[in-house]
């Protein structure tokens, strides 16, 4: 097996990769964690992650010196955040670019997912709704345009100016990406929409037993989780409306904002909260051990994700092998995938009466449990790691045969 070269921001999970990796492919890994100089390390606790400080002059030729040095290494790009696209374009064309899509890489690299992330409401009070102009510079006609010159291999002054309005350093890294790693299969799709096909693989960063024993007591709880965290993807107040039409009784409506927001925002969901749940409202503001976290949303029997991009995954697989009914935005890739394989899964904009939110049957309960058990246990997780190394090596062989 060729050296694999992972490259990540500090984040939770650093860890639970790198233990999947060390036990389907031991010793073949080496892995770095890109950090501001002086900035101490805040997730990660592996002895086997090093440093590299993307902020001194010449980082990327660190990497493209291992490049150099190993001929056939594979570059695993853990999120494609700006830093990273650096590194992408200064590698050697032959070096096999692997690209995990984490979510905020995706859609918030790319304009034209970015503006469609938010609900009314919350883009209006982050106003992250575009401008006119940025309108009319940004589309789906301009992309069209900018494509057609691109295939041309026009060189003018329109193709730059329009390469420049969608981010000419990622419109090159995305060029120059061989595989693409998306947390479910429909974010794919979304890829494709930026003017690429990169081969598609699997991989799960950790595994069920992590987030949820397999034989974890079914939870019989009638309180209302919504939302993972303060970012404002979340659209809480969007979601806040439609809870305020039901009879919600003496549910309790638990939102976690200790993390991931301003405090404007949080601010702004709080009063909305208030407003327009009342008594039922219970913001979380202050940060909490995991133990302390799952205690508190034990008694959720409902769930209320409202992104429309791919996020909090790992909360919804937690609450999902507890039996909890499960309502998630419909524009989401998350939404579109668990629909498709038949999980009973819920359309946020359908909820229109509490009956909606009785719990779901046992055998519904059960059905869920096992999809996600299918999906997401440690075997198969270490099965995709098998298969990802497997379609990565085939295609660093196919690569290497086209630039001899």
């Amino acid at each position: 097996m060729a050296k694999i070269i992972h490259i990540f921001n500090d984040d939770k999970f650093i860890d639970p990769a790198i233990e999947l990796f060390e036990i389907a492919a031991a010793g073949c890994s080496e892995y770095f964690v890109l950090k501001n100089t002086g900035e101490a390390n805040r997730y990660f606790k592996s002895e086997k992650v090093r440093t590299v400080h993307y902020k001194e002059k010449g980082y990327p030729q660190f990497f493209v010196d291992i490049a150099k040095e190993n001929e056939d290494a594979l570059f695993f790009f853990h999120a494609l955040n700006a830093p990273k696209q650096q590194i992408v374009n200064a590698l050697p064309d032959k070096t096999l670019k692997v690209w995990f899509v984490w979510g905020y890489d995706l859609y918030n690299s790319w304009e034209m997912f970015r503006r469609e992330m938010y609900g009314k409401t919350t883009r209006k009070q982050t106003q992250s709704a575009p401008s006119f102009k940025d309108r009319l510079k940004v589309n789906r006609f301009m992309f069209f345009l900018m494509r057609k010159f691109q295939k041309a291999n026009a060189k003018n002054a329109l193709r730059h100016r329009l390469e420049s309005y969608f981010g000419a350093q990622l419109l090159q890294a995305l060029k120059r990406i061989d595989m693409v790693v998306p947390i479910v299969p429909t974010e794919y799709e979304l890829v494709r929409q930026m003017g690429v096909s990169p081969i598609e693989a699997p991989f799960t960063y950790g595994y069920l037993e992590q987030f949820a024993s397999p034989d974890v007591p079914l939870n019989t709880g009638k309180d209302i989780l919504v939302g993972n965290s303060a970012n404002p993807t979340n659209n809480h107040v969007e979601a806040f409306g439609k809870l305020a039409r039901l009879d919600l009784g003496d549910r309790k409506v638990i939102v976690p904002l200790s993390y991931g927001g301003s405090e404007e925002y949080v601010a702004f969901v709080i009063e909305s909260g208030k407003k327009l749940l009342g008594k039922n409202f219970v913001p979380v503001v202050d940060f909490m051990p995991l133990d302390a976290y799952m205690e508190l949303v034990s008694n959720c029997g409902v769930l209320v994700f409202n992104h429309i991009r791919q996020q909090g995954v790992g909360n919804i697989i937690a609450m999902g092998m507890r039996g909890a009914k499960l309502f998630l935005n419909a524009k989401s890739p998350v939404y579109r995938y668990y629909r498709d394989i038949g999980m009973h899964i819920e359309n946020i904009e359908g909820l229109r009466s509490e009956i909606q939110l009785r719990a779901l049957s046992d055998t519904e309960k059960e059905h869920n449990r096992q999809l996600f058990t299918t999906l997401y246990s440690k075997e198969r997780s270490i099965e995709k790691v098998k298969e990802l190394l497997q379609i990565a090596d085939a295609e660093n062989q196919r690569k290497a045969q086209r630039h001899k």
